[in-house]
């Protein structure tokens, strides 16, 4: 077995790792503001409606799974990063991947793009959908 992923949110103290499953993710009932996203025959996802803490910076999360393994994790920054709407013109895009950038840096010591033991980190940033985000992408054989 590689090394595992650990990400601590802070707010509801539960420790998200690579060897989650869904059933005991749904189960714990710590992310009392969980809304499911897609359910798709074996490809489930669910997003948090409020930001939670995780290593000291407050975050949107989006997580996947597929055939209930833990396959991505997808942090969103909820900085405003000047913002007055819900949509991002380019210059507070560019602010919202800088910030994921740095926070990839100092968490992990990636550099935008990197590849760990248990899988694969990136920063994002999607000018058509004006978001930027942090995606985690877990091996299998866990």
């Amino acid at each position: 077995m590689g090394q595992m992923f650990h990400l601590f949110v802070e707010d509801v103290g539960f420790v998200i790792d690579n060897d989650l499953h869904e059933s005991e993710f749904l189960n714990t009932k710590v992310f009392d503001d969980l809304k499911p996203l897609v359910h798709n025959g074996k490809y489930r996802s669910y997003r948090t409606k409020i930001p939670h803490q995780i290593h000291g910076s407050p975050f949107y999360m989006r997580f996947y799974f597929m055939e209930s393994k833990f396959t991505s994790l997808h942090l969103h920054s909820a900085i405003k990063f000047g913002m007055s709407s819900n949509i991002m013109d380019v210059a507070q895009l560019e602010n919202a991947k800088s910030f994921n950038d740095q926070w990839l840096m100092n968490q992990l010591g990636v550099n935008q793009k990197g590849v760990k033991p248990w899988g694969s980190v990136e920063s994002v940033m999607d000018k058509k959908g004006r978001s930027a985000s942090i995606i985690f992408r877990f091996s299998d054989g866990r």
